[in-house]
């Protein structure tokens, strides 16, 4: 199962990064995935695709050029909790990161429309780095319905509630902190190069014999690094963005045919967020205005 380490911070100092995050997806190795890519439908959106039936178009991980960044993590749900996809039409779940990235809405408000939305259960982070400021938000649409800001810090999250973390999202929690923590101006090159090393480690690797492959990743939830003969950890990305809004992002990912013993592949892409300007206050509008109108009797 999925997991994902990140570190944000609202002022970093002149070397240091706004954003530091790992993310391992683990899935079958059958499934048709297209690598990480800036999309066709918006060439502003970077992300890996989902290419299957009815699922195309979905992504676990992306951000955008204008500065925002989002990530899903299933809720492996017991069966009598997941809605019946022959009962009920369930939305993929990969398409809520997509949305996200695609359009403009905050954090904020794209949350609140999710709100008693028909998807299974997941966790949804999302990351806006527009504003000096930026906004992060976590969002469980779970029972207990967890939804809220996540300040400056280290996180750890897999496929429980953040309230609730398996071992593995604890260990590279902590990892991460004691990294950041001995020298957290460390070069974007080197940085990226420990952070792959770590999520793909095979200290704690469990070897699952075929045909169980999925249900017993379940019962090693302190394996960051999966591997079994038919599912596992498939693709291992690294998004750095530094004080000054440059995006790097770097994907690991398995070459097809897909197997155990397969070849790797790592690209990395390079951005400059854009600059956007604060949205206007309705005060500000109404000065603004006044100030139009004034000038114009002047004339």
């Amino acid at each position: 199962m999925c997991v994902t380490w990140f570190m944000i911070s609202e002022s970093p100092c002149e070397n240091g990064y706004k954003l530091v995050l790992v993310f391992n997806r683990d899935e079958y190795f059958i499934k048709p995935t297209k690598s990480a890519d800036y999309l066709d439908s918006n060439k502003d959106v970077l992300c890996g695709v989902d290419m299957r039936p009815e699922k195309e178009g979905g992504t676990w991980l992306g951000v955008s050029k204008t500065g925002k960044v989002a990530c899903l993590l299933n809720i492996r749900e017991p069966a009598n909790r997941r809605v019946s996809h022959t009962k009920k039409k369930v939305f993929g779940r990969g398409s809520l990161v997509t949305n996200f990235l695609t359009n403009d809405t905050d954090c904020t408000s794209y949350l609140r429309q999710l709100i008693g939305s028909d998807y299974n259960e997941f966790n949804l982070i999302l990351m806006d780095f527009r504003q000096a400021k930026p906004e992060v938000c976590y969002y469980s649409n779970t029972s207990e319905g967890e939804c809220s800001s996540l300040e400056s810090g280290c996180y750890g999250i897999s496929n429980t509630p953040l309230s609730q973390p398996w071992p593995k999202a604890m260990k590279g929690k902590q990892y991460l902190e004691e990294l950041m923590k001995k020298n957290h101006t460390m070069s974007t090159n080197e940085l990226t190069d420990k952070l792959l090393k770590y999520a793909s480690r095979k200290e704690g690797e469990w070897e699952i014999p075929e045909g169980i492959s999925f249900e017993a990743s379940l019962l090693v939830p302190e394996a960051a690094f999966f591997k079994s003969p038919d599912y596992g950890t498939r693709t291992t990305t690294v998004i750095l963005i530094n004080k000054k809004g440059e995006t790097t992002f770097t994907e690991r990912t398995m070459v097809d045919p897909m197997d155990p013993n397969t070849k790797w592949s790592t690209k990395t892409f390079y951005h400059r967020a854009a600059t956007v300007k604060p949205v206007k206050t309705i005060h500000e509008l109404i000065q603004f205005n006044y100030c139009k109108i004034k000038c114009c009797n002047i004339l």
